[in-house]
């Protein structure tokens, strides 16, 4: 019995063949796509790294706590902590010692512990910081450093899940100090020039008064401390470009927290006292006299970068 081929199906057949017909001659007078070049990556060039990850030599063993000495001693990746504030006896200051990764077993961090006993107010600040020294090591911060008078730090931090700051009182994460022959000299105010501070309720950036022409400080909030990860690393990463003379409201300071910028402010006072960019700068977990025994922070791979680190 012969078939019978449908309208239906003789109309599809018809269709399918002008729709490859079609397309062919599209494909033939398409124009090529143009080329704008080539994306070309940063040269990141790293001017200061240090990760933490491992032992060092006598008086660098896993929870063996540092002895007070400048400069520090501690084997760097690239380059070197010049200033350890810390007190092995516990009695004055913090105690900074190696300790195992909470999050990865195998390899290692530093803490920043508050351990001096007593009843608060203790007498002083608990201090609890590494400093580096710029100007000390300038083969290190050379160009496009010294011309360009911009970095970005990156560090990693881990917040205990009972991390609080007491009522009314402040701890310092990280700071830009200033120049050394100012930071330091009794003849000027002993103030960092930037830092990361937690008050009561929120991280917050201070910008000291003596690099402004009124005096004041400023302050400025970043995150709400019941916001911030706890018992996980969190990434911050602070981009700082110096003003162009001292006391000129024209820097730049950026801050971003585990990729979320979360900070940008281009009329702030970064430059240092004399113009030079060699800063001192440090981290740590330095309190005030209200600050409870037994809180602690760790940090891990601390680097400063000239572009963004990836």
């Amino acid at each position: 019995m012969k078939s019978k081929t449908s309208w239906a199906t003789v109309l599809l057949l018809l269709f399918s063949c002008f729709t490859v017909q079609f397309s062919q001659a599209m494909l033939q007078s398409s124009q090529a796509i143009s080329s704008y070049g080539s994306i070309v990556l940063p040269n990141v060039i790293t001017y200061f790294h240090c990760t933490f990850s491992k032992e060092g030599p006598e008086g660098f063993k896993l929870d063996e706590p540092w002895v007070l000495k400048e400069p520090c001693g501690y084997p760097n990746e690239l380059g070197v902590w010049h200033w350890v504030n810390c007190d092995p006896t516990g009695t004055k200051m913090g105690i900074i010692k190696i300790v195992e990764d909470p999050a990865d077993p195998g390899r290692s961090c530093v803490e920043f512990l508050l351990d001096i006993p007593g009843t608060r107010p203790l007498s002083s600040d608990q201090h609890c910081k590494l400093y580096e020294c710029q100007g000390r090591e300038p083969a290190l911060w050379g160009s496009p450093y010294t011309t360009l008078k911009e970095a970005y730090w990156k560090m990693d931090y881990w917040f205990p899940a009972n991390f609080q700051v007491a009522e009314n009182s402040w701890r310092l994460i990280f700071q830009i100090c200033g120049e050394e022959g100012v930071y330091g000299n009794p003849n000027f105010p002993q103030y960092p020039q930037l830092e990361l501070v937690f008050g009561d309720t929120d991280l917050e950036l201070a910008n000291a008064g003596f690099y402004y022409t009124n005096g004041i400080r400023r302050d400025f909030h970043i995150i709400n401390t019941v916001d911030l990860p706890k018992e996980t690393w969190v990434t911050i990463v602070m981009y700082f470009r110096q003003g162009s003379t001292f006391r000129a409201e024209d820097g730049t300071v950026k801050i971003w927290i585990d990729g979320t910028k979360v900070f940008e402010n281009h009329n702030m006072s970064t430059a240092t006292y004399s113009g030079t960019p060699y800063e001192i700068w440090g981290i740590g977990n330095y309190g005030g006299p209200y600050e409870a025994q037994g809180q602690y922070i760790n940090i891990k791979d601390v680097t400063v970068t000239s572009s963004y680190p990836q």
